[in-house]
C-alpha cells in the first residue's frame, strides 16, 4: 500500500538556497548535472516524476494502493552547475545543491533533503 506523500506537505514552503552543504561533493562523475537528468524519471516512495527537456516535469503521486490511485502534477526543473531546481505544483520550486551517485540523486534544499531513484 502506498503512503500518503512527504514531499507533498514540504512543497508547500516555497524557497531557493543555492548552498553547499558541508562534506558533500554535488559535481556528478562523467555528465553534467543536466545531461544526466533530462528525460530521466525520478522515483520516491509514492512519486514519479519525467524531467522533460525544456525544464518541464510530468509526475504522478500515489495516493493509493493501485497502480491507477495518483493525482498526475505537472511542474518546472532546472539546473545551474550543481544547483537543482525542482518543484511541482508550487509557485517557486525548490533549489539546492544536487549529487548523483549511481542512480541515486540526492537533492539539498531548504524543504529538506529528497533522495530519489533515476530511471
Amino acid at each position: 500500500m502506498r503512503k500518503p506523500l512527504a514531499l507533498l506537505s514540504a512543497l508547500a514552503m516555497s524557497g531557493c538556497v543555492a548552498a553547499t552543504v558541508p562534506g558533500t561533493s554535488p559535481t556528478p562523475q562523467g555528465a553534467s548535472l543536466q545531461q544526466r537528468l533530462t528525460g530521466a524519471q525520478l522515483i520516491n516512495n509514492d512519486e514519479l516524476h519525467t524531467l522533460l527537456p525544456g525544464g518541464q516535469v510530468a509526475g504522478r503521486f500515489y495516493f493509493g494502493p493501485s497502480e491507477r490511485d495518483f493525482s498526475p502534477v505537472n511542474g518546472t526543473w532546472s539546473v545551474n552547475g550543481n544547483n537543482f531546481c525542482f518543484g511541482v505544483e508550487v509557485s517557486e520550486p525548490f533549489c539546492g545543491p544536487a549529487e548523483i551517485s549511481g542512480n541515486t540523486l540526492t537533492h539539498y534544499s531548504d524543504g529538506g533533503t529528497m533522495i530519489w531513484t533515476i530511471e
